[in-house]
């Protein structure tokens, strides 16, 4: 039987996609605000920062909230 990606823990492996998939469209977001000069564009790099530095660090719940808090953002719903 062949070892899954995730472990033991499907949990894990889904939040860790969902950190990937809300980074991605956060850097599209952002690219398009810094376009337009968009005066929030800064609030929403320090929060993709966050993201991006505890994905990297392997701390997934804190970067499970940051992509909470990115995904108005990304979806435009215009709550941002």
């Amino acid at each position: 039987m062949e070892d899954l990606p995730w472990g033991d823990d499907a949990a894990n492996y889904a939040t860790s996609v969902l950190v990937q998939l809300v980074e991605a469209a956060g850097t599209r977001r952002l690219a398009v605000m810094v376009r337009t000069d968009d005066d929030r564009a800064s609030e929403l790099k320090a929060v993709l920062e966050t993201l991006v530095s505890n994905r990297s660090a392997g701390t997934w719940t804190v970067a499970a909230d940051a992509a909470q808090q990115l995904l108005p953002w990304v979806a435009g719903s215009g709550e941002e």
